[in-house]
């Protein structure tokens, strides 16, 4: 009884360590195959008019069309000047504008590019998106005018371009 119970004994740990090591094995396996795939990668950057900006991992002979389909345009999107077939290249940066005479909600600026898209200088546009962070998108525009350096016309501009 007592050698049946040392043989089941070595048996059941020299089973573990026959499914430990093709595991380790299958696993350094499959990190040499995924390796090989992240050369078919590139890292592609989306922002402006689109519902999902940020960074993307595609294959590399993807289209600006097959980045669209993950960011999704938004409505007000300017599409004029986007070449739906034209090839994607790593670390590309691809800003989509928002149509000409089109406001913005507040909430919809995600940074300083979706700013500088509708027009606003770049040193008021820095200005404008730290305030609108430090209070959560959450402002008047009372609040706004006492911003330094953005003075009366540069309200007016924003409440054309602008909704809060």
């Amino acid at each position: 009884m007592k050698k049946k119970k040392i043989l089941l004994s070595i048996s059941f740990v020299a089973s573990s360590l026959v499914i430990l090591g093709s595991y380790i094995i299958g696993s350094k396996f499959n990190f040499k195959k995924d390796s090989k795939n992240e050369n078919n990668k590139i890292y592609v950057s989306i922002f402006g008019a689109v519902k999902y900006p940020g960074e993307y991992i595609l294959n590399k002979n993807s289209l600006l069309n097959d980045l669209l389909k993950l960011a999704i345009l938004l409505p007000n999107s300017d599409v004029t000047t986007l070449d739906f077939a034209s090839p994607l290249t790593n670390k590309q940066k691809i800003i989509v504008n928002y149509q000409k005479n089109t406001k913005i909600h507040i909430n919809d600026v995600k940074n300083i590019d979706d700013l500088l898209k509708i027009g606003i200088k770049k040193h008021i546009a820095k200005k404008l998106f730290e305030y609108l962070k430090n209070k959560n998108f959450q402002v008047t525009w009372s609040e706004i005018e006492k911003i330094p350096g953005i003075g009366s016309k540069t309200i007016a501009f924003l409440k054309q371009k602008l909704v809060i």
